[in-house]
């Protein structure tokens, strides 16, 4: 790291912390910190391995390969189209599902990534917190762009695994960015929430991952069509985020279909409103990250 960005420790008005304007303007401030955490932390994921940056691929591959053996061959769960809108028959059931699934992977990855590790984002990091006065919250800003790069990998691989198996790419893929503001909003504003949480409540970490991983990936329509679900169930599924994220997703990318714009534009606001309580939150909180640390 060639820079230390130097701040002040005076508190901030909480009217100061919930503009939007003010937050955006002090992030940019820290933007080549973010830059060159963001690349550390790609890096450090995959340090001192044999096959090095080559997991980046694997990984997602592997998984793809394995969920979609237990799902769609154990299980016998699949999708009644395959992208382009033409009927899952034969063979093509097995690719139909693999790509529909891993499509939602991705979406969900990028919240889930960040936030199973933002509680132990500032813990993991006394120093930062103790000898300088160092804009910590950039941290899950740059967790998030890691997620990221990961995600278009992975995006890269869905697009050429539906090019050929079914001959066609998405013609609305110029829309997923729509789906991808809210998901970044709402993931980095509760992973500012559950970095501070995660310093004075050091039992966040094994709850979030409990959740995220063995309730909120089970409850979010990844490996299962909401049209499967009972009727009964479907307000629970909607009602969360990452289920439109997961849909809507799906339509841009795989399916040539138009989102829902009126339930994009809805999550976008809350996502904004999540994101911008989880700045504030973490910024008047920090004062005493060096109590407890």
């Amino acid at each position: 790291m060639t820079q230390i960005a130097i701040r002040t420790s005076q508190a901030q008005p909480i009217m100061g912390l919930l503009n939007p304007i003010g937050s955006v303007r002090s992030l940019w401030a820290s933007r080549e910190l973010i830059r060159q955490f963001t690349v550390r932390m790609v890096r450090a994921e995959h340090r001192g391995t044999f096959l090095g940056m080559v997991w980046i691929v694997v990984n997602p591959i592997f998984i793809l390969v394995v969920y979609t053996f237990i799902f769609s061959t154990v299980l016998k769960v699949k999708w009644d189209t395959v992208p382009g809108g033409a009927p899952a028959t034969g063979g093509a059931e097995w690719a139909q599902f693999a790509v529909t699934m891993f499509c939602g992977m991705i979406v969900f990855g990028i919240f889930a990534d960040c936030v199973t590790a933002a509680p132990t984002m500032i813990v993991s990091r006394p120093n930062y917190v103790k000898k300088v006065v160092f804009p910590l919250d950039i941290f899950p800003i740059a967790a998030l762009g890691a997620a990221l790069f990961s995600a278009l990998v992975s995006t890269v691989i869905l697009l050429v695994a539906a090019g050929v198996a079914f001959g066609t790419v998405s013609k609305t893929i110029w829309l997923f960015p729509l789906v991808l503001v809210p998901t970044i909003l709402l993931t980095l504003g509760v992973s500012w929430f559950l970095a501070s949480l995660g310093v004075f409540l050091r039992d966040t970490n094994q709850f979030v991952n409990l959740f995220v991983q063995r309730l909120l990936f089970f409850v979010t329509p990844i490996f299962y069509p909401m049209s499967r679900l009972p009727e009964q169930f479907l307000p629970f599924i909607r009602a969360n985020p990452l289920a439109t994220l997961v849909v809507e997703g799906r339509k841009t990318l795989l399916w040539s279909e138009y989102p829902d714009f009126a339930a994009l534009g809805v999550l976008t606001l809350v996502s904004l409103v999540v994101c911008q309580l989880g700045y504030a939150w973490f910024a008047k909180s920090r004062k005493g990250f060096g109590d407890v640390i």
